[in-house]
């Protein structure tokens, strides 16, 4: 939908570069914010798993492995779905840079659903899980850099600059799709309506400007900014797991405890069974 509104940013002119960033912003803030509802259907579904582990049905590990192997491949093809088309179907950015593009932005959504496992398994009621992402996801969207650059933040907003992925996605992505791209030329003394204007044609030089109105596309470093988004993914599964613990330790597994009688046990799965 947002290639199509911004569908005259389709041309490669120093004009449509600022609109060009925010369309590619735009392609991740909209669908991670849909994470407010996957906190809901994770916390229905971890509630129903806890049930299966007290009744002896399920382990932990084995539901986490589950979860993380179905996860992985609904990633990639959701990004297909969302930057793919749009940035090279509809859009026309160079299709060389489909298969980073879709891998960056499968890692971003990724971490988003990461962080909804942790607020759907930490807060049983399922509102406080939705407005915990909710916050999470409008500070670090209003934090990210595009904004507010990170120097005029104070402490402990400016957390949220380094805790989000959206100036981390936006510097990566934004580089990836104009930097080999060739813009038209632009005379600063003849232009006063483009916001970035520069003699260079080429897609590094207008990125250099562009840079100077968005402080957060400065200083690209795909290896830093991937390794910092899996360091969150790492860090938010590994919380999920601990409160998923946590709470299976809590349950009582009447099938499964030593310490009950094998008769017992055998007639509780037997009214299980019926």
């Amino acid at each position: 939908m947002f290639a199509f509104v911004y569908w005259k940013t389709r041309d490669m002119i120093q004009l449509q570069a600022l609109n060009k960033a925010h369309l590619i912003m735009w392609w991740l803030a909209a669908p991670s914010i849909c994470g407010v509802v996957a906190v809901v259907f994770i916390n229905q579904e971890i509630k129903a798993v806890l049930n299966e582990v007290k009744n002896g049905m399920y382990n932990v590990p084995g539901y986490i492995l589950a979860r993380n192997l179905l996860i992985l491949p609904i990633m990639i093809l959701f990004g297909v779905l969302a930057i793919a088309i749009p940035a090279f179907v509809i859009m026309p950015f160079d299709t060389s840079k489909v298969v980073p593009a879709i891998g960056i932005w499968s890692l971003h959504i990724l971490s988003y659903e990461s962080i909804a496992e942790c607020f759907a398994v930490v807060f049983d009621d399922v509102l406080f899980g939705m407005l915990g992402f909710l916050g999470f996801w409008v500070f670090g969207f209003l934090c990210c850099g595009v904004f507010l650059p990170a120097r005029e933040m104070f402490y402990p907003v400016k957390l949220f600059y380094y805790l989000s992925n959206f100036g981390y996605y936006g510097r990566s992505v934004v580089n990836l799709l104009l930097e080999d791209e060739t813009f038209d030329s632009c005379d600063r003394s003849t232009n006063f309506i483009s916001p970035v204007c520069t003699s260079s044609t080429k897609g590094t030089d207008v990125l250099n400007e562009l840079s100077n109105i968005i402080a957060a596309f400065k200083d690209n470093d795909y290896a830093r900014d991937t390794m910092c988004i899996v360091a969150i993914i790492l860090g938010t599964k590994l919380l999920f797991v601990l409160a998923l613990v946590l709470k299976a330790k809590k349950v009582h597994l009447p099938m499964s405890n030593p310490e009950i009688p094998l008769s017992q046990r055998e007639e509780y799965a037997a009214s299980i069974a019926k």
